[in-house]
């Protein structure tokens, strides 16, 4: 059997900065890159989180959290509320949309260590 325990930790990342001015007429923002890959043997970039747009004070949608090789984004918002949960390993949360009202983001997905042993 083999354990590693705390050494080896894939956490998720912390939710993205705000990109929408706020304001009541047309607007749209791109989403923010994916992070570029690491080191190692297996690497792979995220990818990108999606645009958001605005189109009145109290209509707009929010961004799309990006996906990885491992999970899906969490959805995009029409509706007031907080982020949305990524689903599978190491995708990004979905953007938070506000009419006015505070509301809080969601972190990224925990991502996933594959050990592979060879014999």
């Amino acid at each position: 059997m083999f354990a590693f325990g705390g050494f080896v930790v894939a956490p998720g990342g912390d939710g993205g900065t705000a990109n929408e001015t706020s304001d009541t007429g047309l607007d749209a923002v791109s989403g923010v890159p994916g992070p570029l890959a690491g080191t190692g043997q297996h690497i792979s970039g995220g990818g990108a989180g999606h645009g958001a747009i605005r189109l009145s004070a109290t209509q707009g949608l929010s961004g799309a959290g990006g996906e990885s090789r491992l999970g899906h984004g969490g959805f995009a918002r029409s509706t007031e509320g907080s982020g949305t949960a990524p689903r599978g390993r190491g995708g990004d949360a979905g953007g938070a949309l506000s009419y006015g009202d505070s509301v809080n983001g969601e972190p990224g997905g925990n991502g996933i260590v594959i050990v592979e042993l060879f014999g």
